[in-house]
């Protein structure tokens, strides 16, 4: 049953380490955290990434807390020692973030992080490393307090969240799996489904006439902002740019004519809130009569794949109650010899069997003249409401926030908790104001440039989430 006292006295405790806890996330956003290429075993996702993991394993070390960085597996462990139920509760959050166009950002630079008013901005405040810090002072807050858990607690650090999940799909393998799994990549009050995630790559047949470059994009999992393509010259071909030029559209003059498409960033699972760059450089490239019928042919099929965000030109679109609808972002676009080569991001529903998606989506890429090629696919994932962990959760929070209509929910975002048995995703902030800063559209949101965290909103959400462990401790016996 939840203790409105011992609530309380958390959150006295964690407000009265904010200063600390904004310190310590700041500490941590200055690594640039970015998946690379290494050629050492111990770096599996890259150098930065490595590096950052261990950083954040040695913040529970030098607090007193058993830490391990599992170095060539990519992620580290730790926990507050060993207890007499013998049963675990795990939480899980991850130290690597999603590449950065430093150019887009106008209030600090990404891996800069600046304290603004109530707000913190740079890239991972949010997504994902307010959740390492939150797990670090609930420890502490536990141990401070002199709060004792039957439960051991153990931290998973990941270093590979955002770029295909291996570090967690290892640690499954490696180690035996906590009780409950509760994935700190959410929000309040708890999500209980996870649509499933498809990525892919398509590659045209033939290759490019006139257009000789095309690059644009970062990562699957963010909708394409901007990308630029550099064309063979001729005057006519100039000046019919210059003369049918918009707003979205930038052209400069030189040994080619360079054309820039700036959109808008948005997280692939909001592809409607993005504009995708890639297509508004294709619709109008297909406005030129100087340019290739060759070129264009290949762009008309670039076009009608993004002309929408659910899939419909596909013949895919699906939705349903539980998972909603469908939605299809294009992340990353350049030329290989010559031919396009662009990338899917697909958050799908099981309103329509796997086979049947991927069977359409093929189809249609190949009658287009583009070949597939498939870089991952994860399946959409329910928990029952009514298990133990999530209806105390739920209990706790409704008890805890006064919200006493609030009902678990589903996400598009793909996070750890479809690789865990019985695992969901929460908080851990509680209510996300980024909105307060007034930015722009197309800034302040996870993935997006000015990545804002509201730090009221992390100090009352660590401290919901420290009195719920403790309630699904209880359970646990």
């Amino acid at each position: 049953m939840i203790s409105r006292e011992r609530y309380e006295k958390i959150l006295d405790y964690v407000k009265a380490h904010e200063a600390d806890i904004v310190r310590d996330l700041n500490y941590i956003c200055r690594m640039p955290s970015v998946r690379s290429e290494s050629k050492i075993d111990e770096e599996p996702y890259g150098h930065e990434c490595a590096v950052c993991l261990e950083k954040c394993a040695e913040m529970f070390l030098s607090v007193g807390f058993e830490s391990t960085v599992y170095q060539r597996s990519g992620y580290a462990l730790a926990d507050n020692g060993e207890k007499k139920s013998g049963k675990t509760i795990g939480l899980y959050a991850h130290t690597d973030v999603v590449p950065v166009n430093e150019g887009e950002w106008i209030v600090t630079k990404p891996f800069d992080p600046k304290v603004i008013g109530n707000c913190i901005v740079g890239r991972g405040v949010h997504d994902n490393k307010n959740a390492v810090i939150a797990a670090l002072y609930i420890m502490k807050a536990f141990r401070d307090l002199g709060i004792e858990t039957n439960a051991k607690l153990q931290i998973f650090l990941g270093s590979n969240e955002e770029s295909g999940m291996g570090d967690v799909k290892v640690f499954v393998k490696e180690q035996k799996l906590p009780d409950v799994n509760l994935v700190l990549d959410a929000g309040y009050p708890a999500a209980i489904g996870q649509k499933g995630i498809l990525r892919f790559n398509v590659r045209s047949k033939k290759p490019f006439e006139d257009i000789v470059y095309i690059s644009g994009g970062t990562a699957y999992n963010i909708v394409l902002d901007k990308v630029t393509a550099k064309i063979r010259r001729s005057t006519a071909l100039y000046e019919e740019m210059m003369a049918k030029a918009t707003p979205e559209i930038k052209i400069d003059d030189g040994n080619f004519v360079t054309v820039t498409a700036v959109g808008k960033a948005s997280h692939a699972a909001n592809a409607g809130l993005g504009i995708n760059a890639l297509g508004l450089l294709a619709n109008f490239l297909l406005k030129i009569d100087a340019l290739s019928t060759s070129d264009k042919k290949i762009l008309a099929r670039v076009s009608d794949s993004l002309s929408d965000t659910n899939g419909s030109s596909w013949g895919i679109a699906a939705e349903n109650d539980f998972f909603g609808a469908n939605t299809c972002a294009n992340g990353i676009a350049k030329l290989f010899d010559g031919c396009l080569d662009y990338t899917f991001d697909v958050r799908f529903t099981d309103a329509m069997p796997e086979d049947e998606m991927l069977g359409k989506i093929q189809d249609y890429f190949h009658r287009g003249g583009f070949e597939y090629k498939q870089y991952s696919l994860s399946h959409c994932m329910k928990r029952d409401e009514n298990s133990m962990p999530i209806k105390t959760f739920m209990k706790g929070y409704r008890a805890i926030t006064g919200e006493t209509d609030a009902k678990p929910y589903v996400m598009g975002g793909g996070t750890y908790a479809n690789y865990l048995d019985g695992g969901f995703a929460i908080g851990v902030a509680h209510k996300c104001s980024e909105k307060d800063l007034k930015l722009p559209e197309g800034h302040g949101g996870a993935h997006q440039a000015d990545e804002v965290l509201c730090i009221p909103d992390l100090i009352q959400g660590i401290a919901i989430m420290a009195e719920l462990l403790l309630e699904i401790d209880d359970e646990l016996g």
